[in-house]
């Protein structure tokens, strides 16, 4: 069952089932845990303007950690985009990367934007829609980017 977690402006809704969201909550960066990051794996359905995380990937062994970053390097973040693209006939792909901050309510960092961007111009020829959330201690923020636009 999906829950409306947040509507973003440009009426782009975003959905996430409930195991997302609890997997989201298991990593909130409090005491002095380590960044946690991953990929967010969905659809896009541009007739209702309306974003589907079907699931995420969880930190990998191979990926680098500390308090203040993250760098994605383990390979089952790719295989996992790649095998839900295959399960799901074409509909679930790539949508973006989540990661935690040690701050109640987060804000993207200039690294964040950066890397976003460049997740963006890598992509943006075969991605329709991209989301990018930020799980802090007490709030989670969804950021979208649709349309040469960043909405959040």
């Amino acid at each position: 069952m999906f829950v409306n977690e947040l509507i973003l402006q440009a009426n782009i809704e975003v959905k996430t089932n409930d195991k997302v969201s609890s997997m989201w909550k298991s990593y909130r960066q409090t005491g002095s845990r380590r960044e946690a990051c991953g990929f967010i794996i969905g659809g896009y359905e541009a007739s209702n303007n309306l974003i589907i995380v079907d699931q995420c990937t969880t930190p990998g062994i191979k990926d680098i950690r500390t308090r203040y970053t993250y760098k994605l390097k383990d390979p089952k973040h790719h295989a996992a985009v790649v095998n839900a693209y295959n399960s799901s006939g074409g509909y679930s792909n790539f949508l973006g990367v989540w990661h935690t901050h040690p701050e109640r309510i987060p804000s993207p960092s200039d690294i964040d934007i950066n890397g976003w961007n460049h997740l963006i111009k890598e992509n943006d020829s075969i991605i329709p829609a991209f989301l990018f959330v930020i799980v802090g201690t007490e709030k989670t923020n969804f950021y979208t980017y649709l349309n040469e636009r960043f909405n959040g």
